[in-house]
């Protein structure tokens, strides 16, 4: 693009043609190498101009890049600590939970396990009174218990099946009874139920003395014994049953009185202190 000059002269305002010499003026025109020397100190000022300015704006970056890093660190360290205490939260939430369930699966199992507790109960039959085997081998003693059990219940039941498990209450002893403990699985109330009710174990036919009882049980109730009855509990005695004490009120019978099966007892002479006994009308406290 052309740019339209005016006439260059002494009355014109514009800017004067430098490229032409003018013939009127008398200063003579600059040598080149002034004006090359001129110019290259003015580009080497602009240059230190320049390079200040660059240096004080790198300069500024390098501020802001520094900052802006210190805020990246103070945000990650901000975020690893939120994501330390989400984890943390998260495994107090898991355990509590797994707690809770814990405690109500026990407490489920507990109450499971004791109502099959009570319905296994309802099958056993307790026996008691039954003198155990002296045998140090358990399993003949085992046998034995099997062997007077049968022969029990099938007088007292008919048709009494098998029980599914047999076993004495407690830790064997030498000088002890346990009682027995039989599992007839889910007839075990019917066949509790066809067992006479006078061998019934309740509190009903079980002497229990409380201290705030002080009376002691009456024996009128009872008949006289006989000579024949007399014979007949010594021979059903047990060879391995313990000397039996009896020591009436009176002078009926002597003081002394022992019932053993391996001795001579005199059954005339054991009825009349056992009716001395009846009708002392009280049990003796030894």
């Amino acid at each position: 693009m052309n740019v339209i000059r005016s006439p260059g002269g002494t009355n014109s305002q514009s800017q004067p043609d430098l490229s032409r010499i003018d013939d009127n003026t008398n200063e003579s025109p600059p040598s080149p190498a002034s004006s090359i020397t001129f110019r290259k100190r003015k580009f080497a000022y602009i240059d230190q101009n320049n390079s200040c300015i660059c240096k004080k704006e790198i300069q500024t970056q390098n501020n802001i890049k520094t900052k802006v890093q210190e805020l990246e660190n103070k945000l990650d360290l901000n975020d690893h600590k939120y994501h330390a205490i989400e984890h943390q939260l998260n495994t107090l939430k898991n355990s509590a939970s797994i707690s809770q369930c814990t405690n109500d699966m026990q407490s489920t199992e507990h109450y499971l396990r004791e109502l099959q507790d009570r319905s296994k109960r309802a099958n056993n039959i307790i026996m008691a009174g039954i003198i155990e085997s002296k045998n140090t081998d358990s399993k003949a003693r085992l046998s034995d218990d099997e062997s007077r059990l049968r022969n029990i219940l099938s007088r007292v039941i008919k048709d009494c099946p098998n029980p599914i498990k047999i076993s004495r209450l407690g830790k064997y002893a030498s000088n002890k009874t346990r009682k027995f403990n039989k599992y007839f699985s889910t007839i075990g109330t019917i066949l509790a139920n066809q067992i006479p009710s006078h061998s019934h174990y309740t509190q009903k036919n079980t002497t229990s003395c409380s201290s705030a009882d002080t009376t002691k049980p009456s024996l009128f109730s009872l008949e006289p014994c006989s000579v024949d009855e007399v014979n007949q509990i010594i021979d059903q005695l047990h060879p391995n049953c313990s000397t039996v004490y009896i020591v009436p009120k009176g002078n009926d019978c002597d003081l002394d009185s022992r019932l053993n099966p391996t001795s001579q007892t005199d059954p005339e002479r054991l009825k009349r202190c056992l009716n001395s006994v009846k009708m002392s009308s009280e049990v003796s406290d030894t």
